[in-house]
């Protein structure tokens, strides 16, 4: 099943940033 294990690396690839931002963007609106 290797095609289920890259989908996965490459969901978790993409999700990671989009994450990564909305927490700095959640993180900005706090402090202003």
């Amino acid at each position: 099943m290797a095609v289920v294990r890259s989908a996965i690396a490459m969901l978790s690839y993409t999700a990671a940033p989009v994450v990564a931002i909305s927490w700095a963007v959640s993180g900005l609106r706090r402090l202003s």
